[in-house]
């Protein structure tokens, strides 16, 4: 907002003022908006972390968009060691795989159930888990695979 300075002129200074006012309105909407969104993400937060369900979503790139904390648990880390992050830096030694059956979900646009191995990031020893992969499509197109475990 472009704020000038008073000047004898009242229409000026109403134009100043009203300037003033908007950014007054427009800043406590922009809060309001920010609590509102926020208190949704914790929300949705809290229900995702308390399914039964070990949950993990990836884009199209490999890459975890959200890890639910039972997912972290049984992956041996912790949701911040996954989110954000590409699955061929986090499991180099399978991530190609993984991102073909993700691809082969997005390409057909239908679920994929199977089993795999992974080792936890904090054991040594293999582990085999039942993945079904389910494609999800947002408003954007853009393409992302649910994965439960």
């Amino acid at each position: 907002i472009k704020v000038t300075p008073l000047t004898k002129d009242p229409i000026g200074n109403l134009n100043l003022q009203i300037e003033k006012d908007l950014q007054v309105v427009s800043n406590a909407v922009m809060n309001s908006v920010a609590s509102v969104l926020k208190e949704k993400e914790e929300i949705f937060r809290a229900v995702v972390d308390n399914l039964p369900l070990k949950i993990m979503m990836k884009d199209e790139n490999n890459v975890v968009l959200l890890l639910n904390a039972p997912a972290a648990v049984a992956l041996g880390g912790s949701v911040s060691d996954f989110e954000g992050k590409n699955v061929y830096n986090i499991f180099p030694y399978k991530a190609k795989i993984y991102h073909e059956h993700d691809l082969k979900v997005l390409d057909t646009n239908k679920p994929l159930e199977i089993e795999e191995e992974f080792i936890p990031l904090s054991a040594e020893t293999k582990q085999k888990v039942n993945v079904k992969r389910v494609p999800i499509f947002n408003k954007v197109n853009k393409k992302i695979v649910l994965a439960i475990f």
